[in-house]
């Protein structure tokens, strides 16, 4: 026999090594340690714990070559959080606390309490340019605070520059003013 292929349960992962590795129960009641968890290039996760009565995240479980000493798990899934109602042809990735990154058929979702972006160059629009074209007060203000800060800086004095450009306002916010900018 070439392998045998089983249903398990995810009892915990340990996501620290090169190749995550599981702790299972098969169903026929055989708890396995150390079952190398293969995921696809670019993709990874780690299941969370199974809870008290062992219903959490269900794995295939292979056994190359048919011997139990090496157990693969192939794929990983949990249908406790598992989004349902996609359009077909729809992309989800998500995790168990409902945030999620949609490619639909039209567009782009994320759905996160915040979304943090690490980049040291972020375009939006259809060419950097346009970038804040759908926000024209926000567009407004920086293409005013650029040309402030281009006229401060190459200044040989430096200083404090003051330009009566409003602050854009988004919905529950009334500030706006005044804006000061100290030029290095």
């Amino acid at each position: 026999m070439d392998g045998d292929a089983n249903r398990a349960s995810v009892v915990r992962a340990d996501p620290t090594p090169k190749m995550q590795v599981l702790q299972v129960v098969v169903y026929a009641g055989d708890v396995r340690d150390g079952v190398e968890h293969f995921e696809p290039y670019g993709f990874t996760s780690c299941p969370a714990d199974a809870p008290s009565d062992g219903r959490g995240a269900e794995a295939i479980v292979v056994d190359l070559g048919g011997c139990s000493d090496h157990p693969v798990a192939i794929v990983v899934g949990d249908r406790r959080f598992r989004v349902s109602g996609l359009a077909k042809g729809e992309v989800c990735i998500h995790d168990d606390q409902g945030q999620r990154i949609t490619l639909k058929r039209d567009r782009i979702l994320v759905e996160a309490p915040i979304v943090e972006v690490k980049s040291p160059d972020v375009r939006l629009g259809e060419t950097a340019d346009s970038a804040l074209a759908k926000w024209p007060a926000v567009k407004s203000f920086l293409t005013s605070l650029k040309t402030a800060l281009t006229a401060a800086t190459s200044s040989p004095t430096g200083g404090v520059l003051t330009f009566p450009t409003p602050l854009p306002t988004v919905p529950g916010d009334a500030t706006g003013g005044t804006t000061k900018v100290t030029a290095k």
